[in-house]
């Protein structure tokens, strides 16, 4: 799933665009040229920038050499309905991705979309043996085309964990297709997991492909199962028994190739056991079963974590550096909102330091209510000058080897249980 930015000055080009992609998955925001486009940039990231080049105030151009200035990670695609060549060259010298010409090949620009969702940067940040444990279960379950049920609390990287078991399995060349099943009525769930004819309901004004159909041959993440009703739940298990579906509105099977990824921020078993989950569905979508733990299970990550963001949402540039009252603060918060909850805390510092040091106040309340106020922790600190955070990240790496050597009882033991291997361990020793 790609965090989009659309811009365009056209609603009627605009609108069909941005249904077609959330259609796809994809979460779009909007705006209506350049100069709209890069305020959204503010305190904000996104994996992609769709661009009109012709527009009022600002030009598609313009915005990709500052967007490419601004946010270089993020990639960006042109289109126009006045096309010359030196416009294209231009455009691709600036590293745009892909350039359409109006009116485009929308099967040609789906495709530039899917393959930026299936190959973009797919990371899992962390040294923790919690972490450790994860990935080789990621390794294991990505061999088989069985059935994974994913289970964590909200914010703890389920559909990273998703993404990671398709990127490493056999159908990593085919789409992971997501569909978040919260809140979504029966009927409306039906058409998105297995599409609709024209006329099928009061406003199929056309025919549409569901996620079922989209998946072919690749993966099905179906996040927040457990919020799934009953009726929804029946249909479900008769399509991963039959492996075919109907869409709505029609009475001819259609037959899918597609492995099942299920995430839910609920324990599926204890709703099995409140008869509000269905026994036999749980048997299959459970054949291979991972927890993703809660940030609080892996604290020793959250340095690594911070430094991970502040590169990412940074831009370039120097790392920030923190006071003590904020490395603390940031230290001793428990996350109830896990590993998301740290990416906005850090966003919310990157947009509210002044210079280069983050603050206690530049961080959101609830962190500054809970400091310690414990004050300098080291001789650079006291004079006045505060850790880079690459200095704070290997000062805490470093105490977190030397603990977990000393509570493994040998190195080897040490770099097992961190899940990293034993030329690392003595190398961040040594270099620490």
């Amino acid at each position: 799933m790609l965090e989009i930015l659309l811009v365009d000055d056209e609603p009627d080009i605009l609108e069909p665009i941005r249904d077609l992609l959330i259609d796809r998955g994809q979460r779009v925001t909007t705006a209506s040229d350049g100069l709209e486009a890069m305020a959204c940039f503010e305190g904000r990231s996104f994996d992609l920038l769709i661009s009109d080049i012709r527009m009022p105030r600002m030009d598609g151009l313009t915005l990709l050499r500052r967007v490419q200035r601004r946010a270089p990670t993020t990639k960006v695609i042109l289109t126009t309905a006045y096309g010359t060549i030196p416009q294209a060259v231009e455009a691709i010298q600036h590293q745009a991705v892909a350039y359409f010409q109006k009116p485009f090949d929308v099967a040609a620009f789906l495709r530039a979309i899917d393959r930026l969702a299936q190959h973009g940067e797919i990371e899992m940040v962390g040294s923790s043996p919690a972490i450790a444990t994860v990935r080789q279960h990621i390794e294991r379950v990505a061999r088989s085309s069985g059935s994974v049920l994913i289970e964590g609390d909200t914010g703890t990287g389920k559909e990273l964990v998703a993404r990671l078991i398709h990127a490493s399995s056999a159908r990593r060349d085919r789409r992971l297709v997501a569909v978040n099943c919260a809140g979504l009525p029966d009927g409306l769930l039906e058409a998105e997991l297995f599409g609709h004819e024209r006329g099928a309901f009061t406003d199929a004004v056309r025919r549409r492909e569901g996620r079922f159909g989209w998946a072919d041959g690749g993966t099905l993440l179906l996040d927040e199962i457990g919020e799934m009703s009953l009726v929804a739940q029946a249909k479900l298990l008769r399509v991963l028994e039959e492996g075919s579906f109907e869409p709505l509105g029609s009475n001819d099977a259609v037959r899918a190739d597609v492995r099942i990824v299920c995430a839910s921020n609920r324990d599926l078993a204890q709703l099995v056991a409140q008869g509000r989950f269905r026994k036999d569905l749980y048997y299959r979508v459970r054949v291979f079963h991972l927890r993703v733990p809660a940030l609080t299970e892996r604290r020793g990550d959250i340095p690594l974590l911070l430094e991970h963001f502040c590169r990412k949402l940074r831009s370039g540039g120097e790392l920030p550096g923190f006071s003590a009252a904020a490395w603390d603060a940031l230290l001793a918060h428990d996350y109830p909102g896990n590993v998301r909850e740290l990416r906005h805390v850090v966003e919310h510092a990157l947009a509210y330091a002044q210079g280069e040091q983050i603050e206690l106040g530049d961080l959101p309340a609830e962190l500054g209510a809970g400091a310690s106020g414990s004050g300098p922790t080291s001789e650079a600190e006291v004079a006045g000058s505060p850790r880079s955070l690459a200095d704070a990240v290997r000062d805490f790496e470093r105490d977190y080897v030397e603990r977990a050597v000393a509570q493994a009882g040998s190195k080897t033991r040490a770099a097992e249980q961190l899940g990293i291997s034993r030329k690392t361990l003595w190398t961040k020793i040594r270099d620490n």
